[in-house]
């Protein structure tokens, strides 16, 4: 796979489970306030433009694995170890370190890009994949980012617009540099005022998916817009019929035999609140491979589906690329 074209084309992410993140959060911030590391391995989830690594199994290292001397360190057999398993489970191989002193999302010292480069050299010769570099701050809050080879095989490294810890709830830790936050305005005053400006910044900043776009997804499309969701995913393959305008928001009788996407489109771009709106759609069902792939850029679903196999294939989703199904 030629990742530099890739990672041109494409934004990067990495996530991770809530149960992975209370134990890397247990290993990597000490008590006694000095820096600690440990391998993790990785698994791809590529949609059409993004492209996240998901972290899949933590391999903390064992007696004299690593040196912790205010900084920290590796020993090349713990990375060799890593490797070697890593190639037997088909993974990539991720390095994740703490900066005890720091808060918010992290950049790297000269040290750490040092380490990380010599890390992938190792990690991407065994692997052929990417190799992940992650820090967490003293809030527990996460920053990633993706090493391969460029232009030339020049060695080369691109930051995620994300860290996402899914579970019971959805976390997500956003570069501020690579995906600003979208500030409120007037129409949404009352609604920042519910949940706060700084969680208004990461729920306005999600790329929400719809798929089905009937009574239910129709309803759902028209609140999300009002609240000030900007980024938007329509997946649905069917037309307007007369005995839909019961209940399809936004759909009147001159709609009939239009594509549903269109008119749902048009319909969020006439209630949108937000400073910044982007919508992507298709006009497929979900187990096609282009629907299939649009979804997975999404950082939330909505089911909206009346059929158990789009459920399913959307239930397969939830778990196998950790992206939150509601």
């Amino acid at each position: 796979m030629e990742y530099s074209k890739t990672f041109k084309q494409k934004s990067f992410s990495c996530s991770l489970s809530e149960s992975i993140d209370i134990n890397l959060k247990q290993h990597l911030l000490r008590e006694d306030g000095q820096e600690d590391l440990t391998f993790a391995l990785w698994i791809p989830s590529e949609g059409k433009n993004r492209y996240t690594a998901i972290i899949k199994e933590v391999i903390i290292p064992e007696n004299g694995d690593r040196n912790v001397h205010g900084n920290v360190s590796y020993n090349y057999e713990y990375l060799l170890r890593v490797c070697r398993i890593a190639l037997k489970k088909g993974c990539g191989v991720a390095l994740l370190h703490s900066h005890p002193i720091s808060s918010g999302w992290q950049g790297m010292s000269e040290d750490d890009e040092s380490t990380e480069m010599k890390t992938f050299v190792n990690a991407f010769s065994t692997t052929s994949l990417p190799f992940v570099g992650m820090t967490l701050g003293n809030d527990g809050y996460w920053s990633s980012r993706i090493w391969y080879y460029g232009k030339n095989e020049t060695i080369a490294h691109k930051w995620s617009e994300s860290v996402k810890v899914v579970g019971k709830n959805l976390k997500p830790f956003f570069n501020d540099r690579v995906l600003p936050a979208i500030k409120p305005n007037g129409q949404t005053i009352r609604t920042v005022n519910v949940w706060g400006e700084d969680n208004n910044d990461d729920i306005t900043r999600l790329k929400i998916g719809i798929i089905g776009l009937g009574s239910v997804g129709s309803v759902v499309c028209e609140m999300l817009a009002r609240m000030g969701i900007s980024k938007f995913v329509l997946i649905d393959f069917d037309t307007v019929e007369e005995h839909n305008l019961d209940r399809l928001c936004g759909a009147f009788k001159n709609d009939i035999g239009k594509r549903k996407i269109d008119v749902i489109k048009r319909n969020i771009e006439k209630s949108s609140t937000s400073n910044d709106l982007k919508i992507e759609k298709i006009d497929k069902h979900i187990a096609d491979e282009a629907a299939y792939r649009l979804s997975l850029d999404c950082d939330v679903l909505f089911s909206c589906v009346d059929k158990p196999w789009g459920r399913y294939i959307l239930n397969h989703i939830a778990y196998a690329h950790l992206i939150p199904v509601i």
